[in-house]
């Protein structure tokens, strides 16, 4: 009888392994509080609450998350069509601030400073974004050069938001992706530093650069995300 409850109590430890795996393999996300969330093949069925947990709120400011310095805030987005009347259409998760030290995110071996992200207001995540706050163009032009390699010419456009922007996009099976570089002249971005001697925070006018965007679209809400959004990050996402 020994024998027989031993080998039962192994059959489940190891159905029990088995299905723990499965589980990780489909969601093996952690909370960005933890490291680097990988975009390339970013699972669309991943649970936001497995990215934000509740521990990443922010005890300081309703409807933000704090991950390493980026301020990540919530918002419900209405689809102002009927002043008074305006129905909810999505959630947006986006930056307000962030630093150019930090790593949220990582195609390939590329790094992104921020992350944004949208979904519908059942929590599914449509499209989740990466920013790079300071790239050359030489490693910009290696970075779409790689990803033509792998998925093939990009079709390339060109946006316009302040300065007009070229545009780089892969269809894909199930998604898209979309690269976007632009530059900025430093108008709209203020420089934190800390001066260790003083113990002071300074401000300065950011000095002119190229940010890098990366967008991953869920296909099935590529109607609801491209030239859609008219806040934040997503504004380059045409």
């Amino acid at each position: 009888m020994q024998t027989i409850v031993m080998k039962y109590s192994l059959f489940f430890f190891c159905l029990f392994l088995v299905v723990s795996c499965n589980e990780h393999a489909n969601n093996n996300y952690a909370p960005l509080i933890e490291g680097p969330l990988q975009l390339e093949n970013f699972d669309f069925n991943t649970k936001v609450t497995t990215l934000l947990p509740e521990n990443a709120r922010s005890k300081k400011y309703k409807q933000y998350y704090e991950i390493q310095s980026e301020m990540l805030k919530v918002d419900t987005i209405l689809d102002g069509e009927f002043i008074g009347s305006e129905k909810p259409i999505r959630i947006d998760y986006n930056q307000r601030c962030l630093s150019g030290k930090d790593i949220m995110a990582k195609f390939e071996t590329y790094s992104f400073n921020a992350v944004n992200l949208t979904t519908t207001l059942d929590n599914t995540i449509m499209a989740i974004n990466g920013l790079n706050t300071n790239i050359s163009k030489s490693e910009s032009k290696s970075f779409t050069e790689r990803l033509n390699k792998k998925y093939g010419p990009a079709a390339k456009t060109q946006g316009k938001f302040i300065t007009p922007f070229d545009i780089f996009t892969w269809q894909l099976k199930d998604r898209i992706i979309k690269y976007c570089i632009a530059f900025e002249n430093g108008s709209n971005t203020i420089k934190l530093s800390d001066d260790d001697e003083d113990r002071t925070i300074k401000t300065e006018k950011a000095a002119p650069h190229y940010s890098a965007y990366i967008f991953v679209i869920s296909k099935k809400f590529a109607d609801q995300v491209i030239g859609k959004i008219g806040g934040g990050d997503f504004l380059y996402c045409e």
